[in-house]
């Protein structure tokens, strides 16, 4: 089914925020990284899912990424995720990858659908539970704002959801 829901995530690599500013993971018209999942302008940090049942998986392919965690092959302590570098990360006796899901720590999400509204923390490195959750309280919760739920935000209405103010029946 055709859906058009939001979520919020970040990624962490050794302590530095992941950027997805960049052109190469920006969808643009004529240029959609997939056409269920993807991220736009101005909001590099939410998430436009445009069809039910849409994985994180499936996100973070379309971007480069391949995590690979218990969700997907149930090997515990053998977590793994590949940047679009090519560069493998993978749990260690020093450093794992971590998960986040609306505050509470979970053991991977690749396999798991990707739900509207929430907020996703993918971590990798040496990270106290105390940073890891210093780390999760910097994921934005702006997936309302296209979504159009906290209308004091934004109404939705714009391009790619976007808040905007409507006059005469324009968004401007």
């Amino acid at each position: 089914q055709r859906i058009h829901e939001h979520a919020d995530f970040a990624l962490y690599i050794r302590g530095e925020r992941f950027d997805f500013g960049t052109p190469e993971f920006i969808s643009t018209e004529g240029d959609e990284k997939s056409p269920n999942v993807h991220i736009h302008d101005p909001r590099h940090s939410v998430i436009h899912i445009h069809r039910e049942a849409t994985t994180w998986d499936e996100f973070l392919l379309s971007l480069g990424f391949e995590v690979k965690d218990s969700t997907l092959f149930g090997e515990r302590g053998k977590e793994t995720i590949k940047l679009p570098s090519g560069e493998i990360l993978q749990s260690n006796s020093t450093e794992s990858l971590k998960f986040i899901v609306n505050g509470v720590r979970v053991d991977g999400i690749a396999g798991l659908q990707i739900a509207g509204l929430s907020r996703v923390l993918i971590s990798f490195g040496d990270e106290t539970e105390e940073e890891l959750m210093a780390q999760y309280l910097t994921v934005s919760d702006e997936a309302c704002i296209p979504s159009g739920v906290c209308i004091d935000r934004g109404d939705g209405s714009g391009e790619h959801g976007e808040p905007c103010t409507v006059t005469d029946g324009q968004c401007n």
